[in-house]
């Protein structure tokens, strides 16, 4: 493939070789920007005026992914967080509603004993006198 199709393959597929390039880690990227650089270098020397413009839209697309890749990850870190922070939610919502669901059986349980102990008590008599006489 000679350098004017693979320019104008590097320049109509620049989005998708920035978002390849940015999920890659830094130390791949910082090598293939070293690579490139080099063969700029060689280029330069042998007057090989496309491979250097095309090394050049390599390198910028490079750092291009790079500048993504460090925009991206705050926002990553942040979604991890607040990820963390709905599944604690999530979870004391949960312990909540088994509380909730406890107490309810717990009141439940006093109100019946309470019912049954209402219908089993008798109100108060005081002794009477055929009572007093059997002692």
């Amino acid at each position: 493939m000679n350098y004017l199709l693979r320019i104008d393959e590097a320049k109509s597929h620049e989005t998708s070789n920035i978002s390849f390039l940015s999920s890659l880690s830094d130390y791949r990227l910082e090598k293939k920007l070293a690579i490139i650089r080099e063969q700029m270098i060689i280029a330069e020397k042998n007057k090989q005026g496309e491979a250097i413009e095309l090394l050049k839209i390599w390198e910028r697309q490079v750092i291009e992914a790079r500048v993504l890749k460090h925009e991206q990850q705050p926002v990553q870190a942040e979604m991890t967080e607040i990820e963390r922070e709905l599944a604690e939610i999530e979870a004391q919502e949960e312990k909540v509603e088994k509380r909730t669901k406890i107490l309810e059986g717990l009141t439940k349980q006093s109100e019946e004993a309470t019912i049954d102990d209402e219908e089993t008590t008798t109100e108060y008599q005081p002794p009477s006198d055929n009572q007093l006489k059997l002692f």
